[in-house]
């Protein structure tokens, strides 16, 4: 999800991440799960169950991370092995 204040930002910003972004246009659905997920801030990591959609962690950025899932890296390390296993589902 972006805070970016315009779409000219969000893209400029996005030639430079990693990661995927929900697109600029869904800013309803943004504020939606920013709601949802008590999002007051950025940057904001909410680790999430992909199974069972559960809340692993609001506070990814700092949570530990467990050794069998990602060599117990850092959640920027997690973060590139979730969307490596990225699924999209309709």
């Amino acid at each position: 999800m972006s805070s970016d204040k315009n779409e000219v930002q969000f893209e400029n910003y996005m030639k430079e991440m990693p990661w995927l972004a929900l697109p600029f246009a869904q800013r309803e659905l943004v504020q939606i799960l920013s709601k949802m997920f008590g999002v007051k801030g950025i940057p904001a990591l909410i680790l999430l169950d992909g199974d069972t959609g559960e809340v692993i962690s609001k506070n990814g950025r700092s949570a530990p991370l467990p050794r069998s899932e990602c060599g117990g890296g850092s959640p920027e390390q997690l973060l590139l092995l979730v969307a490596q296993r990225l699924v999209w589902r309709e």
